[in-house]
């Protein structure tokens, strides 16, 4: 199972983060799943995901989410990542108009996984109320700030 959930977030990352498809949302995020973290108020499940990654992507459109490391420990899944892109969109991630400006910024997000045995699909993980993100939101803002 480990290996599977380690795949989970890899798709994660490269689908969804990096080439914007979230109907694998659906696929990968259970239903019941809690809703993300960050400072705006989102639903849970896959449609949570998706308006998270929306916000994001919009305001980075040529986004991309590089693996730097991924450390499996049972049901538990932590990513060490980086995102990279150039602030051209208008979207609720940053309070000013887009500043142009390439933006870069690592972080950790810690997963843990419970399988969905009880779910109409079968085979779909979900994150548990026990998800851990570790993205200094004020500090990517601040970046772009910089004269």
């Amino acid at each position: 199972m480990s290996e599977h959930n380690k795949s989970l977030v890899r798709r994660l990352v490269e689908e969804v983060w990096s080439q914007g498809k979230l109907d694998v949302l659906d696929e990968i995020i259970h239903p019941d799943a809690n809703a993300p973290h960050g400072p705006w108020e989102l639903p849970g499940g896959p449609e949570g995901f998706k308006h998270l990654v929306s916000i994001i992507r919009t305001a980075f459109p040529d986004l991309t989410r590089k693996v730097e490391d991924i450390v499996v420990e049972g049901d538990k899944v932590v990513l060490r990542s980086t995102f990279t892109g150039t602030h051209t969109g208008a979207s609720d991630f940053a309070p000013f108009p887009p500043t142009g400006e390439r933006w870069k910024m690592s972080g950790v997000t810690a997963f843990k996984f419970v399988a969905a045995g009880y779910s109409t699909s079968p085979g779909r993980t979900t994150t548990s109320p026990h998800s851990w993100v570790g993205w200094p939101r004020r500090r990517c803002v601040a970046t772009l700030m910089r004269p």
